[in-house]
């Protein structure tokens, strides 16, 4: 039987047992998150002073959420190898192989179809409430 002491143990049983990697993973994406913000910093100045940003730092944008998008990728599937695989012998779990491209590709994926999903609603919305 189900308790919930053992649902609250089950969810801290990988800091218990790999807590080296939680930390590096913590570590990395800390680091990414960081160099990203500093790097972002000049176009949300501009947008807090009421400037239009120059067109060339929305790609650049793009390019950084990209970025903190495959890191998280990248450390999700590492978290999930170690639960998963335990006695896989990789450095802290993290690898970049086909399960990562796969989990991003799933990842892509699911964001057309939240995307196109999002579109069809406002389409039958405006479709109901201009009737």
């Amino acid at each position: 039987m189900v308790s919930v002491s053992s649902i609250i143990s089950g969810a801290f049983q990988l800091l218990r047992e790999r807590p080296l990697a939680a930390i590096v993973w913590g570590f990395i994406y800390m680091a990414v998150s960081v160099g990203v913000g500093y790097a972002t910093t000049p176009y949300y100045q501009a947008v807090r002073v009421g400037a239009a940003p120059p067109l060339s730092t929305y790609g650049m944008l793009m390019l950084f959420n990209l970025l903190i998008y495959l890191v998280m990728t990248v450390l999700l599937t590492a978290s999930q190898r170690a639960v998963l695989r335990p006695w896989d012998d990789v450095a802290f779990h993290i690898r970049l192989g086909l399960e990562e491209l796969r989990m991003i590709g799933l990842g892509l994926f699911f964001a057309i179809l939240f995307f196109l999903g999002m579109i069809i609603l406002v389409v039958a919305m405006i479709a109901v409430f201009a009737a």
